[in-house]
């Protein structure tokens, strides 16, 4: 006797019993190949930090762990890597696609030999990679760029709202004493800041786009809403980031006639150039740093650099090891926060870290890396406008961000999520597009 098949079973059962069932296949089951992304970034957004409230300092929460994190990062990466495999021939193919960036995540798994604890960096480094099978998971169902994007403006704007009420409401932690400054829901204002920008970025380009009234109805309030909680974050950092891609924005992608753009680009520099000539009294770097109600130190993060940088001299071509120097067991970190008396956790500047935890050679692999992902997320834009105006402009963003914040190569960081997700869209859907035109020829 024949074996009897799922289809002709689906065909005997009862005519609404069988539209379930085919609905939940064909409409349920592709939705699975997000939900890694979903466990990811609701974690790092929305799960509040174990260092909150407390007196604990970096060194000694990351000596603790997180077993929250391990357990919500394992089972994304299970589920991601269960999904790949379920289809033939997809990890072949996404392993045949970003070849610079794997080239550098091969490298970096290289540094995990000499770093100063070998357990340490390569745990960083599975996250790493495992964060690459969370995004190609999701790439695997039709339309996913666009559905993908959706997501992350659902659960970055949740998370504003979250912190919106937690402000209002004057919950603990949720603004800080001293400063006045929001932090939401968050560890510390500059995140709520980096969220709020990244925000802006994600809807922006709703307003440059073909979209129903609805959405540019909810891209206007999200804005809205992100732009005040930039304001009342009070990060520097994020507000001059976001008012530079702003500016890009409205230069090259704002529906303005060119010979109205052309008028306008000029009028702020000559309007600049015209107070300082004539109302400026001391130097403008002094003025640039005023304006901000901030030092001209970066916050303290010059004199981190210096010291920073006499570190690096010790792997200059090679590296301390991935993603392990800022650890409780390393000497040198402990010698360094000594010398500094303060914990930084970070170089508090993406690059330095790259350069002493990669060395010279991971540091040009990265900068390549970080080029190449601009110019494809800039090409992007001639398939998906909308999309690919978001993914650039992360890209843009995360680049300037990493001069005064490390994000880039930290598996807790929305930053170098953001970063992974841009990357690797633009580069699948680009090869994707080349490969059917190679076919078609």
């Amino acid at each position: 006797m024949a074996p009897v098949s799922n289809s002709q079973n689906v065909q005997n059962l009862h005519p609404a019993m069988a539209h379930f069932l085919q609905g939940i296949r064909y409409k349920v089951l592709p939705l699975l190949h997000y939900l890694p992304l979903v466990l990811i970034f609701a974690f790092v957004l929305y799960m509040p930090s174990p260092r909150l409230g407390t007196d604990l300092t970096k060194m000694e929460l990351q000596a603790m762990g997180d077993v929250n994190k391990r357990i919500i990062f394992s089972l994304a990466f299970l589920i991601a890597f269960i999904g790949i495999i379920r289809k033939p021939g997809a990890l072949k193919h996404y392993l045949m696609e970003p070849r610079l960036l794997l080239v550098l995540l091969i490298y970096a798994l290289l540094t995990v030999l000499w770093a100063s604890s070998t357990i340490v960096a390569f745990k960083r480094w599975m996250q790493f990679a495992g964060f690459l099978l969370v995004v190609w998971c999701a790439l695997l169902p039709e339309g996913s760029p666009g559905r993908i994007l959706n997501i992350l403006r659902f659960l970055f704007t949740t998370a504003l709202v979250l912190s919106l009420i937690y402000s209002l409401l004057g919950k603990a932690n949720s603004i800080e004493i001293t400063t006045g400054a929001w932090r939401g829901i968050f560890s510390h204002k500059n995140i709520l800041g980096q969220v709020s920008a990244i925000t802006l970025i994600l809807w922006f380009p709703t307003f440059s786009s073909l979209n129903s009234w609805k959405v540019w109805l909810l891209g206007l309030l999200s804005s809205v809403m992100a732009l005040f909680l930039l304001l009342k974050s009070d990060s520097a950092t994020a507000f001059v980031i976001f008012a530079l891609v702003f500016l890009g924005w409205v230069i090259f992608y704002l529906p303005f006639r060119r010979e109205i753009k052309y008028f306008l680009v000029p009028v702020p520099f000559l309007i600049f150039l015209f107070w300082i000539t004539n109302f400026q009294k001391t130097g403008i770097d002094e003025m640039f740093f005023n304006t901000l109600n901030r030092d001209t130190s970066f916050t303290g993060r010059t004199v981190l650099w210096e010291a920073f940088l006499e570190n690096t001299g010790s792997h200059t071509l090679f590296g301390s090891g991935y993603n392990s120097f800022w650890i409780s067991t390393n000497k040198t970190a402990q010698n360094l926060i000594q010398q500094l008396g303060w914990d930084p956790g970070q170089a508090h500047n993406g690059y330095l870290d790259i350069l002493n935890e990669l060395g010279l050679i991971g540091g040009v692999l990265f900068g390549l890396f970080l080029l190449q992902a601009l110019i494809r997320t800039r090409r992007y834009q001639n398939i998906d406008r909308e999309v690919g105006t978001v993914l650039f402009f992360i890209m843009l963003s995360q680049i300037l961000y990493n001069y005064v914040e490390t994000s880039f190569c930290r598996s807790s960081s929305l930053g170098w999520l953001a970063t992974l997700v841009s990357a690797v869209i633009a580069s699948h859907v680009l090869n994707r597009q080349k490969k059917a035109g190679e076919n078609e020829n």
